[in-house]
């Protein structure tokens, strides 16, 4: 259930809390391992929220959420969880990995709370036997391309720490 929980946070609460404006290159979680990390380009805002990292692209097209989490189940069953949360549809899954660890990207639609179509992707990795490191972009579902471009650059720029 916590895990549930945990992700319908990750992939709802973007308009939810204060965020502050940021650029550069963020490590997150700040300290220990394993740790995301990835840049944000100039304009952008990020904050944490409820252990994760949840960033805004500055025209509020694209939204992300960067988490490392504990789960010992499989990589389709914590992105099916996510998914039936948010009411998305049925992923689409390829094979993906990040700085090495073998994983997926999960592709899907949704609908957001005023009834506009978003598009919702989701890498998910195994770090180890109980870490799996998670990249979520929801974007408008008529983004422009090169607001696109943006986004995936900053999704696709995503790399895991493991050690100092």
């Amino acid at each position: 259930m916590r895990l549930r929980v945990r992700m319908f946070v990750i992939l709802c609460c973007f308009a939810v809390g204060v965020p502050s404006a940021y650029a550069g290159d963020v490590r997150f979680p700040q300290q220990g391992y394993p740790a995301i990390s990835f840049h944000i380009p100039d304009g952008w805002t990020a904050r944490v929220s409820e252990g994760n990292m949840i960033v805004h692209s500055a025209d509020g097209s694209s939204n992300f959420s960067f988490s490392i989490v504990e789960f010992d189940g499989s990589l389709d069953e914590l992105a099916l969880a996510a998914m039936q949360m948010v009411k998305a549809a049925p992923p689409r899954r390829y094979a993906t990995s990040v700085s090495g660890f073998g994983g997926y990207a999960y592709y899907s639609t949704m609908t957001g709370d005023a009834g506009a179509p978003l598009n919702v992707k989701m890498i998910a990795v195994k770090v180890d036997a109980k870490h799996v490191a998670t990249g979520t972009l929801i974007t408008d579902a008529h983004i422009s391309k090169t607001n696109m471009a943006t986004a995936e650059t900053v999704l696709d720029g995503m790399s895991v720490v493991t050690s100092p």
